[in-house]
């Protein structure tokens, strides 16, 4: 971790580093970031949620944050009598996502929170779950223990009790003295020229050319090709399997059920335990580790029979892995789009803009603006500290609309199941590229010169 975060710019000790594996290790991942405005207190927590590939749910405390603020978020609802709907705020979030994966919950300037705050969130710490009253009911989220880290800041303007101190480990961040950034500086300019660094890489994937061959290019081995039976036989392949089916059926990109063959479990040697399925397009062939398997791991499969772009062939597993989360997620709802979920990687900023103005009647100058509005960040994103302890949203350099506007969307995927006006603002988004498409088409088809 500590050269990830040198190489990303941020000048910090070693021990201090060290002591945070220490706490990422323990049953107690919660940590709390001493230190004065401007020591990247931000920076060092974002860093840290994009090396553990987590989720960042975000939250800027005030002098007027309390409990309802860390439960509660209170956004526009054009449908409530009220135009105000309540939904979850930053603790619940985190508790929802920490039932999926490991998130990282960042609560800066906690400082500013009254006493009574730490005991609510001691309490979360203790049991992982909170009580809200929603719509005249009581709703109980439960969150995962293990895969749930808090980060919080403060700048010394009040104590924290005892018992809340007893159960966080306190990590101080002090100024960096102006020397070491100088000699930082300087290593910089004296790394080695990029034809020495190829060099090198390439030695050093041709020494780990088995070992790579090995856990990654040989995951499984095929003891019979002639067995199974088609997807269509199967008892199972009803329900929301079926749904899950329909969805990713959208523009008819996935072969006949008939046509789909499912290997017996005992037909697929699988080495590692983490592969649950494995699909060969050129067979149309699937295999899951157990019949049936979980829908996740059924649309996960299936989209890689899907007949799509060329590009889609050369995507990483995790956005995969969210875009399956999101066909579960339309099909408990009986939702079956028109456009194939896999156009979501042809979307654009203005359609991601034009889409959130729809279902939240309010206006966003940038994704950057919405991320922060609803209080999480994506990995790629990064906080930028002001000097009045502030923090925003701020989209690294390098990255371009299109890209942002991408990743943002597949991340979003994943609070689909869990935030109604996300799942719609997907669905809109959708539908936009989708109507690009065919106009696209039927330019094409008359001959007409394509907009830009």
């Amino acid at each position: 971790m500590y050269d990830y975060l040198v190489v990303n710019d941020l000048i910090v000790e070693k021990s201090i580093v060290d002591a945070l594996e220490r706490i990422l290790h323990s049953d107690r991942k919660v940590c709390l970031l001493r230190g004065p405005a401007g020591v990247s207190k931000a920076q060092f927590v974002t860093l840290v949620s994009r090396f553990l590939f987590s989720p960042l749910v975000f939250h800027q405390c005030g002098h007027g944050t309390g409990e309802d603020g860390l439960l509660y978020k209170h956004v526009r609802g054009w449908r409530s009598r009220s135009g105000v709907r309540i939904t979850y705020g930053p603790i619940p979030r985190a508790l929802q996502l920490s039932r999926k994966g490991k998130v990282v919950l960042f609560l800066s300037d906690f400082d500013r929170t009254p006493p009574s705050a730490d005991e609510l969130l001691l309490d979360v710490l203790e049991n992982c779950r909170v009580s809200l009253h929603l719509d005249d009911g009581e709703t109980v989220v439960q969150g995962n223990h293990e895969n749930l880290v808090v980060f919080m800041t403060s700048s010394g303007m009040r104590e924290f009790s005892e018992p809340f101190m007893c159960r966080t480990a306190v990590i101080t961040l002090r100024p960096v003295p102006p020397e070491r950034i100088l000699n930082s500086f300087g290593a910089k300019l004296m790394k080695l020229p990029i034809v020495q660094a190829f060099q090198r890489l390439g030695e050093a994937i041709r020494a780990g050319k088995k070992l790579l061959e090995e856990r990654f290019f040989e995951p499984y081995t095929i003891k019979h090709d002639d067995g199974g039976a088609k997807l269509c036989e199967l008892d199972w392949f009803r329900g929301i399997y079926r749904r899950i089916y329909d969805v990713l059926n959208a523009e008819g990109m996935l072969p006949d059920p008939c046509e789909i063959t499912i290997l017996d479990p005992g037909d697929v040697v699988a080495r590692d335990r983490d592969i649950y399925g494995v699909a060969w397009r050129n067979w149309n062939t699937i295999w899951f580790r157990r019949q049936p398997p979980d829908p996740p791991a059924f649309a996960h499969e299936m989209m890689h029979l899907v007949n799509a772009p060329q590009k889609v062939d050369v995507l990483e597993e995790f956005y995969v892995h969210n875009l399956a989360r999101l066909a579960v997620t339309l099909a408990e709802n009986n939702v079956a789009p028109e456009a194939n979920i896999i156009r979501l990687f042809d979307v654009r900023e203005e359609d991601v803009l034009r889409a959130l103005r729809k279902v939240y009647h309010v206006k966003f100058n940038s994704i950057e603006g919405y991320l922060g509005f609803i209080g999480v960040i994506p990995w790629f994103m990064r906080l930028e500290e002001g000097e009045d302890g502030s923090v925003r949203v701020v989209r690294p350099r390098g990255y371009d609309s299109t890209f942002v506007a991408v990743y943002t969307v597949i991340e979003l995927a994943t609070l689909a199941e869990f935030d109604k006006p996300i799942l719609d603002t997907i669905l809109e988004i959708l539908n936009l590229v989708y109507r690009r498409y065919l106009q696209r088409r039927k330019r094409s088809r008359r001959g007409l010169p394509q907009k830009p």
